[in-house]
């Protein structure tokens, strides 16, 4: 075969079907991986740090409301049942479960770092009612809130 006998590039990428099909489909691929508003895809994986590091934020935040699953999972673009498989794959807490041990955390900061009334780090760390964080938190820790400041101070 002489060099004129070969096609040019323009006809190989624009002339036959199988080309164009190609093509198509890596058009599709690349949109595709650009509008994901799930992660960032490398080498075939979908990468979620950036949505769960959003959702964290988003969970310290808003620490003394009542964040739901479809609120957390809203934030990031994604449906409860997905949201909720990856933060588990991710963290290994479930997002109910990771609510709770950053309310725990928070509150323990706050009796360590201030004078807040037990019930005031309460409502702060988005407990119902001050008994409920008592509860939760000597369950938890081992220790009542008042007797864990006064080991700190």
């Amino acid at each position: 075969m002489t060099e004129t006998d070969m096609p040019n590039k323009s006809e190989i990428c624009f002339s036959t079907p199988s080309s164009e099909l190609s093509l198509s489909l890596d058009i599709y691929k690349l949109f595709t991986e650009l509008l994901a508003p799930k992660g960032t895809k490398s080498n075939g994986v979908i990468n979620y740090d950036d949505a769960i590091q959003k959702v964290k934020v988003f969970i310290l935040a808003h620490l003394n409301e009542k964040p739901t699953v479809q609120r957390l999972a809203d934030t990031v673009h994604m449906s409860t049942s997905h949201f909720s498989k990856v933060f588990k794959q991710q963290t290994g807490f479930s997002p109910y479960d990771y609510v709770l041990i950053t309310r725990l955390n928070r509150a323990k900061e706050l009796l360590q770092t201030t004078e807040m009334t037990v019930a005031s780090i309460a409502y702060e760390t988005g407990f119902n009612s001050e008994s409920n964080f008592i509860c939760f938190f000597t369950e938890s820790e081992g220790i009542s809130p008042g007797k864990f400041r006064k080991l700190t101070f």
